[in-house]
C-alpha cells in the first residue's frame, strides 16, 4: 500500500464546485500537484463525487455534473502517478433526457470501472442504471435496473471477475 487517493468537491474558484482529486502517501505528504488535480473545469456546480481504485494503484472518480438544463454523470481516471487518462472534464457516464444523479462506482479489478446512478429518463419516478468502462474509457454495456425505492449494494469492492448488485426496496 502505498498511501491514499481522495476525492473532493471545492468552490475554490468561484460560485461553483468543482471536482477534485489527491494522493496522500502513508507519511502524510501530498504525492500529486498541490492542492490536488482539478477534474472538471465547468461554470456550473458538479457534486456528489465517488472514488473507486482502479486495480493499478490509481483511481477512477464519478460525479454529478450539473448542466444548464440537467444534470449528468461523469467520470475520470487518474493513474498512479497522477496523470489524468480520459478525456478533458471527464468521459460522459450518462448524459439522458431529464436528470440523471447519485451516483456510485466500483472497480472491475482491470483499470476499469462498473457505475450505478439514479435516473429519471423515463418521468418522474427514478430508475437505476449500470455502466461499464474498461481502462481506457470505453463504455461497454449500460442497462436499466430497477424502479421504485430502493437501497442498492454491490459487492465485492474491487471486483474481479463479476459483481453482485443487490437491491431491497424500501417501504413508501
Amino acid at each position: 500500500i502505498s498511501g491514499a487517493i481522495i476525492t473532493w468537491r471545492d468552490k475554490r474558484n468561484g460560485l461553483y464546485h468543482n471536482i477534485y482529486t489527491q494522493k496522500i502517501n502513508l507519511n502524510g505528504t501530498i504525492a500529486w500537484q498541490l492542492n490536488g488535480i482539478r477534474l472538471t473545469n465547468t461554470l456550473l456546480t458538479q457534486t456528489n463525487p465517488n472514488i473507486c481504485g482502479d486495480g493499478s494503484g490509481g483511481a477512477i472518480i464519478v460525479w454529478q455534473d450539473s448542466t444548464i438544463n440537467n444534470r449528468d454523470i461523469k467520470s475520470q481516471r487518474v493513474n498512479a502517478n497522477g496523470i489524468v487518462m480520459w478525456n478533458q472534464g471527464g468521459n460522459i457516464v450518462s448524459n439522458a433526457n431529464n436528470l440523471q444523479t447519485n451516483p456510485k462506482n466500483i472497480s472491475d479489478g482491470k483499470e476499469g470501472c462498473i457505475y450505478v446512478w439514479e435516473d429519471f429518463r423515463n418521468g418522474l419516478n427514478d430508475d437505476i442504471y449500470t455502466q461499464h468502462f474498461s481502462a481506457n474509457g470505453i463504455e461497454s454495456i449500460s442497462s436499466e435496473f430497477y424502479s421504485d425505492k430502493k437501497i442498492i449494494t454491490i459487492y465485492p469492492n474491487p471486483v474481479s471477475d463479476y459483481a453482485i448488485i443487490h437491491r431491497k426496496t424500501e417501504a413508501l
